[in-house]
């Protein structure tokens, strides 16, 4: 069992999806997030989206979409970028964003109402986990500790 559970794809549910452009896609789904896989490898993803830095799963039709933050966006702005940022925010009354919006097309509304709830269900399973092993910590300083 622990040679299976160290395989790359132990525990991954993979979803056939497009891109805007009609691309094929897999998407993977886990308890470390989503991960975006060429259509002729699924064993090395070319994206992953943890689930702490996205912000959003939304659905609607055959249209599956993550809200993620980009941590480049934030991080990269320099003292000038801030001011015209601050100065347009002013002008027009908008708020610059961090988030970045990913989308696929799925073949019908139940595979992605499907996708949707996989994803939800794998999120709550990662929260679950990482409460349980910090209670096990906890346990075991006030045991061992």
């Amino acid at each position: 069992l622990s040679i299976i559970e160290s395989l790359p794809s132990y525990g991954v549910h993979y979803y056939k999806v497009k891109d805007k452009a009609g691309l094929p896609w897999w998407l993977g789904l886990n308890i470390k997030g989503i991960s975006v896989y060429d259509d002729d490898d699924k064993q090395v993803p070319r994206l992953t989206f943890f689930w702490k830095n996205i912000e959003n799963i939304f659905y609607r039709e055959k249209k599956f979409c993550l809200e993620v933050h980009n941590p480049k966006r934030v991080s990269t702005s320099t003292r000038r970028q801030q001011q015209q940022q601050q100065q347009q925010q002013q002008t027009l009354d908008i708020s610059p964003s961090d988030l970045d919006v990913h989308s696929w097309i799925c073949p019908s509304t139940q595979l992605t109402k499907a996708i949707w709830n996989m994803a939800v269900s794998q999120h709550h399973f990662s929260i679950d986990i990482s409460c349980m092993v910090g209670l096990l910590f906890v346990a075991w300083w006030f045991f061992f500790g």
